[in-house]
């Protein structure tokens, strides 16, 4: 399980700031992962029986978490959610 170093203000793309694990002056890595949204918006379509579009929900970027980790040390630094 992922836990946050410190609160540091996020947004939806890489920010500039300083690592509190390593101390380094660097701007985040950003990697999209689908939400939980994404996930239960899939199963409610499988339920109703459009199993051929439970994907979509994790393909877009309005439906997906930003996780920032440090390009240094690889800390994970927190997430922007949607």
């Amino acid at each position: 399980m992922e836990t946050t170093v410190n609160a540091i203000p996020l947004g939806p793309d890489s920010t500039s700031t300083t690592c509190p694990n390593c101390g380094a002056q660097i701007m985040t890595v950003i990697k999209r992962k689908p939400s939980k949204v994404a996930y239960i918006i899939s199963a409610l379509f499988c339920v109703a029986g459009c199993c051929i579009c439970a994907f979509v929900p994790c393909c877009m970027k309005s439906c997906k978490d930003v996780h920032h980790t440090c390009p240094n040390c690889e800390t994970f630094l927190g997430k922007y959610e949607h």
